[in-house]
């Protein structure tokens, strides 16, 4: 986590005495089990877009900063854009991969 807040450049001694404050370890709980119960979010990260709809998210690695943004729209556009699509998946490739050679 602490490799995470370095890269969102976050101050890192702010962030692990918050990691430890049990007031707000309660307050991400309550925020985690609302979102669980309300939204069925099960997991992290979790968009939850304009029409109301959670969408999991998994990435390979960070976009560039630079992409980011357009990375985002983009997940918006084909989430929005496209209500009965339900889930898309793409296999992890292998190092040495021959089917595709």
């Amino acid at each position: 986590m602490l490799k995470a807040a370095n890269q969102a450049r976050l101050d890192a001694d702010r962030f692990q005495a918050a990691w430890h404050d049990p007031a707000l370890i309660h307050r991400v709980q309550d925020s985690h089990n609302r979102a669980r119960e309300c939204q069925q979010v099960f997991g992290t990260p979790t968009l939850v877009l304009p029409n109301g709809m959670p969408y999991y998210l998994e990435l390979s690695e960070l976009p560039p900063e630079t992409a980011a943004l357009e990375v985002f729209r983009g997940i918006e556009a084909l989430t929005l854009g496209y209500p009965y699509l339900r889930q898309l998946r793409r296999r992890k490739r292998a190092e040495t991969d021959t089917c595709l050679e």
